[in-house]
């Protein structure tokens, strides 16, 4: 029971930094988290949305592939820049820390059982108990991860955004710094 447990903790320790991923500063960084072909919305300081794929980044300019064209921006020039889908990593360790869980119960009721029992099966019974929950865990968590098509964020760029707020009885302004 005690190695189930220090798994399920490491798995949580290691999760936790995986969630934490925030979009990029610059286009030297956005280089780094981008390959030539995957796929991009940008949205340009005008509002203006443009889906195609990643033909080259510098830092000074990024290129994407719209309709067999290539198109370039300057980072003055962009707003935001995402990509479909995620890191299947991070699907993975949420598994394995919950499958981790998992495996802390089972595998300590099952040594215990084996303890106050015995029987020739709890060598087995112990090893299934704990690798059969973890292998769950890491295979939904996955699976759910892969199943996942909503867009993440690479790149925003630094600045104030101040947009008027209307509502009846109610007149503002919001404004957010990104930095």
């Amino acid at each position: 029971m005690t190695i189930a447990l220090w798994l399920a903790a490491l798995a949580g320790f290691v999760a936790s930094p995986a969630l934490a991923q925030q979009p990029v500063n610059g286009f030297r960084e956005l280089a780094a988290a981008v390959r030539d072909g995957d796929s991009v919305t940008v949205r340009d300081q005008g509002g203006k949305t443009v889906r195609g794929t990643v033909a080259g980044v510098s830092p000074s300019v990024l290129r994407v592939r719209v309709n067999d064209v290539v198109r370039e921006w300057t980072p003055p020039d962009v707003s935001e820049v995402r990509r479909r889908g995620d890191s299947l990593l991070n699907g993975t360790l949420w598994g394995l820390a919950i499958g981790g869980g998992g495996a802390a119960i089972l595998g300590g009721l099952t040594y215990t059982l084996c303890a106050n029992e015995g029987g020739r099966n709890c060598p087995q019974m112990k090893v299934l108990s704990v690798l059969t929950p973890l292998a769950a865990g890491v295979g939904a968590g996955l699976a759910i991860d892969a199943a996942r098509t909503a867009e993440t964020v690479l790149y925003t760029r630094p600045g104030v955004t101040v947009a008027p707020v209307a509502a009846p009885r109610l007149y503002g302004v919001t404004a957010a710094w990104r930095f």
